[in-house]
């Protein structure tokens, strides 16, 4: 399966050697357990958009240093592509950026939170899981790092995970037993070390509490096997009611 990947936004200059641009973060993050699934980038936030949702068996809208509000002539076009993707019903996720740019795109509002920064990992309570999902706990743990998020669901979204900071956490599109497209907040591809190195090259950017926090529950556990297993479900479902 050709997965394309719609790259939002540059990895951290001092990161990109050890973990790469989007592209391969994912092919990292989903390939081992996927065999089947080859990885193919698309950098947008450069002007480089597919021209047909075809062009790839799948689509993954990555994270960014971007906000979905901001006056970037890829934006509009971006979102148009997203439309165009959930017209042919050619299975679509969205990560952090990705999750508030479809929720733009389709109906839904992303604002720079009143709330502030989320980072480090973040408990998220579960609800409304279809029967296709893999086995899901109550409650999922997750990185995130963002300071915007989705304020306003599209009206075919169900939300499946969220908590007190970030309610709309992750979404489902369209018929939740055969959606065409989910999304989420956090960032399942990204591991302690990817988030550690960030908080290093970024420091200025976190509030202090907010950073040591973060470093402090570093080696907690993660849900990032559960996140992989629901993105691979869902291509499998999306691509058998294809």
């Amino acid at each position: 399966m050709k997965i394309g990947v719609l790259r939002t936004g540059p990895v951290a200059d001092e990161l990109v050697e050890d973990f790469g641009e989007y592209d391969r973060v994912f092919a990292d993050y989903l390939g081992p357990s996927n065999p089947d699934f080859s990885f193919h980038g698309w950098c947008v936030y450069e002007g480089d958009l597919p021209t047909a949702p075809g062009e790839a068996d799948a689509w993954i809208i990555s994270g960014s240093k971007f906000g979905v509000y901001e006056d970037h002539d890829w934006i509009e076009p971006l979102k148009a592509f997203i439309r165009q993707v959930a017209d042919s019903q050619t299975p679509l996720i969205g990560i952090c950026f990705g999750h508030q740019i479809m929720a733009e795109a389709l109906g839904g509002r992303a604002i720079k939170f009143q709330g502030g920064w989320g980072i480090g990992r973040h408990i998220y309570q579960t609800r409304n899981m279809p029967s296709w999902m893999p086995e899901t706990p109550s409650e999922i743990a997750i990185h995130a790092i963002h300071q915007d998020q989705v304020v306003q669901r599209p009206a075919d979204a169900t939300p499946i995970a969220g908590n007190s900071f970030c309610e709309n956490a992750a979404l489902i599109y369209g018929d939740p037993e055969a959606p065409y497209a989910i999304s989420i907040q956090p960032h399942p591809e990204f591991s302690d070390k990817f988030v550690k190195d960030l908080i290093a090259v970024r420091t200025a950017t976190f509030p202090k509490h907010l950073r040591d926090q973060a470093l402090s529950d570093m080696g907690q556990p993660l849900d990032r096997e559960w996140a992989s297993d629901w993105i691979a479900q869902f291509l499998s479902v999306r691509m058998s009611n294809f």
